[in-house]
């Protein structure tokens, strides 16, 4: 779905880009800082007061997902385009996913562990066929209803949402599962489709 909004947003982060180049700015550092705020997330959360640790922690998740979309850009600008900086930026951003979920259960935004393990685990698969997809020739970009983005923001809406009702984060978390199924279907269907 966010996918889009990609044509209105691309011509603003290319210029971005361009410029953090201009200035020295390395894709890899943008990556690596990107997924330390992910990793550093966790602080917040669990040391500090609700209200204000969820903030933050919401905060650091904003950035960190911004620097992910900066890093492509910044290459693009820098001529600097590698197939190591690709896989380096898919790995760190399933790891970054995982990290989230976790800390959401971690942090007591939720307590179902099974809820969160089913979370991750629907979450990678779907990332995996796009990738497995993809390497068989497959245009798999705007497939399915839960792309990394939009997973990433109904997270952080049921992390919000339990500031005022910790029910309603369930439902919420309940309602992306469900999502993430439909979406491994779509992309499945699609992808078989295509290669058949």
């Amino acid at each position: 779905m966010l996918n889009k909004l990609r044509p209105h947003v691309s011509g603003k982060l290319e210029r971005l880009g361009l410029i953090l180049a201009k200035h020295g700015v390395k894709p890899l550092h943008v990556s690596l800082a990107g997924f330390l705020l992910a990793l550093l997330s966790i602080a917040p959360l669990i040391l500090l007061e609700r209200a204000v640790g969820t903030s933050l922690f919401i905060t650091m998740i904003i950035l960190s997902g911004a620097a992910d979309a900066l890093d492509g850009s910044i290459a693009r600008a820098s001529g600097t385009v590698t197939r190591k900086g690709s896989l380096l930026d898919s790995v760190l951003d399933r790891l970054t996913d995982t990290l989230i979920l976790l800390y959401i259960y971690l942090g007591g935004v939720t307590g179902n562990a099974a809820l969160v393990i089913l979370l991750v685990a629907t979450s990678l698969i779907i990332s995996y066929i796009r990738s497995k997809a993809e390497s068989l020739g497959v245009e798999m970009s705007g497939v399915g209803l839960m792309e990394r983005g939009e997973r990433i923001i109904i997270v952080l809406i049921a992390v919000a949402t339990h500031l005022f009702s910790p029910i309603y984060t369930e439902y919420i978390l309940t309602l992306l599962l469900i999502l993430n199924l439909v979406t491994i279907i779509q992309r499945l269907h699609h992808a078989w489709k295509s290669l058949s």
